[in-house]
């Protein structure tokens, strides 16, 4: 089944209270009761998800007789060229949790990501607005070039993390991002949210395929 066909027979699932949701995932037989807290069972709440469907992060759709939920992702390769330090890539270094200390390091091929809302189309408005609540950056790149969509993340129908049980599908849109000489940090950013940290450092490209 071609990507087209896949989204003409699904139905999207309007959803108006935790009550209802709740309801809906024990129709599909998902057990969120385990859900928060632990990533083997799901890192998120219920109400995690709830909000994300009245935010539009997210939306939950029917198809095959399988719920599904659905996003869209912005994914970033941010470079710079250093003078001194030659060709760099941006890297997430760590991510601290406030609430209990934790602390993780995510090994992926985006400098930065961010979800789109569903409503929204990746342009020009959203990756600049994305680079801003990330790296706390302002003004323009000097180049954002598209490099596709990611199409195994449009085709993988995995288990998530955030919501065991419950199957996601997250084409990533991907951009090669060159910062201008004002939003480049020698030292790195970091992005201070209410429950984590996440700070970025630079590290040289030493593989060409990256791009």
């Amino acid at each position: 089944m071609t990507i087209e066909s896949r989204r003409q027979s699904e139905k999207k699932i309007e959803i108006k209270s935790e009550a209802e949701l709740e309801t809906l995932l024990e129709k599909y037989k998902i057990e969120y009761q385990s859900w928060g807290g632990n990533s083997s069972h799901g890192s998120k709440t219920i109400q995690d998800l709830f909000k994300e469907t009245q935010t539009n992060d997210s939306e939950l759709v029917e198809r095959g007789g399988q719920l599904i939920r659905k996003l869209r992702v912005l994914g970033f390769l941010v470079t710079y060229t250093d003078p001194q330090k030659g060709k760099l890539v941006l890297r997430e270094q760590h991510q601290y949790f406030h609430d209990d200390g934790r602390g993780r390091v995510r090994m992926k091929w985006a400098s930065v990501s961010e979800k789109l809302k569903t409503y929204e189309e990746p342009d020009n408005d959203s990756i600049q607005r994305t680079l801003e609540e990330e790296l706390g950056t302002s003004g323009t790149p000097q180049e954002i070039s598209p490099m596709g969509v990611d199409s195994n993340a449009e085709k993988d129908e995995k288990t998530a993390g955030s919501f065991a049980g419950l199957t996601t599908e997250y084409p990533m849109h991907k951009y090669l991002i060159i910062l201008s000489p004002k939003q480049y940090v020698p030292e790195g950013y970091c992005e201070v949210q209410k429950s984590k940290t996440t700070c970025f450092h630079w590290v040289p490209m030493t593989d060409s395929k990256e791009i």
